[in-house]
């Protein structure tokens, strides 16, 4: 039954779509709407009740003010700080202090309350599946899941250890950590130290970061964690190791992790081919469980069929309703990415050279991988609210050394995500929104959303300028700080 548009409202493609709970982060004590607050028929008249328009502000506004607050806060600090002589250490402070209480909030909000969030993926899939994986089943074959054969057993020995979604959310805030100290410790070797307290900092005390990894326990935080490990690897010249983690990203979370492979592999010319070995063993090993009758192509099929909104299609349809229901809507969407991709991975392949400095590999690095899951959230059909954590680290890199012209331009992308951090529809509201279009009938509500899919579309399209920019640039070695 439909629930409140609330952050993580039941998403359509997240976990199980077939679960009208799906992937929906409601805190324990909220009290759901009635399934008539978003039936189609019924937005003229939402905008004329006043008491079911309270109910729903209950949860609506108080959510979306707070991630301001708390994104005017952190690109506040960031601001304030730039340029200080004192700039680093208080970076390095203040970003080793959130984490430290990030881990510490989650540890007594899960002891106290074990249920803190009630419909997240954590409660509905992760828990649940990584139990059955102890038992005994295996993922595709005894339980179907929308995750990667091996997710599960990243889980399955701290969820032993401490049998709670605490655990779950735990192991999201280590792989957290785990990219702050790599991305950290290659910025320091490679001249980048300010550049990357920077981007901690805006890593660290982003809502995004806050909401759906501290509070909700996400996994898209582990293809960060694998990508950044790659790309580290590769800086360290351990070209086997830096194939594995990326391999890892496939394996041990979700599909989405292959954005990672052509940025690994196109690091540096020498190595390449050692960097391909393990992703091709990685393949192989899917294929081997397919052609043993292992249903590998199972997430695929559970995700493929959904869209969401925070993306290039979902405004286009404020104007032109009927685009998703249009027959080339699914090829343009794949067919815009790619084209989109490969534009970012040519600009990259043409600007690297054999003299390139171990800064000017690092910088690429990070905005070809910018550019890439830009394109993905701009393009693809679904952008959920849960994808940019993967993303953050390299968006900020890429807006940092791509736009040091631009201090305070570079930070609005992120002042506006962090702000529609947990904007995040049900499916069912987002068909309404198509047909009905609330926003032109009175609905404050509705006009918000609408403002904050030009918000989130514009950060995505600025954050690809800058990464587009950085690709092509040449670096003259020395950081400026303003």
């Amino acid at each position: 039954m439909p629930t409140a548009f609330i952050p993580g409202g039941p998403a359509y493609g997240a976990g199980n779509a077939s679960d009208p709970r799906a992937g929906e982060l409601q805190f324990a004590g909220s009290v759901p709407l009635s399934a008539t607050s978003f039936r189609v028929a019924s937005f003229r008249r939402i905008g004329r009740d006043r008491e079911s328009r309270t109910v729903r502000m209950t949860y609506f506004l108080p959510k979306l003010l707070a991630c301001l607050v708390v994104a005017l806060g952190s690109v506040g600090v960031l601001f304030v700080l730039w340029g200080r002589r004192d700039e680093i250490l208080w970076l390095r402070r203040l970003s080793i202090l959130t984490l430290i209480l990030s881990a510490a909030a989650s540890i007594i909000v899960y002891l106290v309350f074990p249920e803190f969030v009630r419909f997240s993926d954590v409660m509905n899939f992760y828990l649940p599946e990584t139990e059955a994986l102890l038992a005994g089943g295996l993922p595709y074959r005894d339980f179907p899941t929308s995750y990667s054969p091996l997710f599960h057993a990243i889980l399955a020995v701290p969820v032993m250890l401490w049998h709670s979604p605490g655990a779950i959310v735990l192991v999201m805030i280590a792989a957290e950590a785990i990219t702050v100290a790599l991305y950290l410790r290659v910025c320091r070797r490679v001249g980048r130290e300010l550049v990357g307290w920077r981007t901690a900092w805006i890593f660290v005390s982003s809502p995004t970061i806050l909401y759906w990894v501290v509070l909700g326990g996400y996994n898209s935080i582990l293809i960060a964690m694998f990508s950044m490990m790659a790309l580290s690897a590769c800086h360290y010249r351990r070209e086997t190791i830096a194939g594995s983690c990326a391999s890892m990203g496939l394996l041990g979370c979700k599909l989405l992790g292959v954005l990672s492979w052509p940025t690994v592999v196109l690091y540096r010319r020498e190595g390449a081919l050692r960097r391909l070995v393990p992703m091709g063993i990685a393949l192989c090993f899917l294929g081997v469980l397919f052609l043993a009758g292992v249903d590998v192509l199972q997430p695929i099929r559970r995700e493929g069929g959904g869209w969401s909104d925070g993306n290039v299609w979902f405004v286009l349809a404020t104007f032109v309703p009927r685009i998703f229901e249009a027959a080339p809507f699914e090829i343009a969407s794949v067919l815009c990415f790619v084209v989109f991709y490969a534009a970012g991975t040519l600009r990259l392949i043409r600007s690297t050279g054999a003299a390139d400095s171990e800064q000017q590999r690092w910088d690429r690095s990070m905005a070809h991988l910018a550019w890439a899951m830009a394109g993905l959230l701009l393009f693809s059909k679904k952008s959920m609210a849960m994808y940019p954590p993967m993303a953050l680290p390299f968006f900020a890199h890429a807006c940092l050394v791509g736009r040091q012209d631009r201090t305070l331009v570079s930070l609005l992308p992120f002042l506006g995500l962090g702000a529609a951090a947990t904007l995040f529809p049900h499916q069912g509201w987002l068909r309404a929104w198509i047909h009905e279009r609330p926003y032109l009938h009175g609905s404050t509500m509705a006009q918000i959303v609408l403002l904050a899919q030009f918000v989130k579309v514009g950060a995505f399209a600025y954050i690809a300028v800058a990464s587009w920019r950085l690709l092509g640039k040449r670096s003259n070695g020395q950081e400026r700080t303003r």
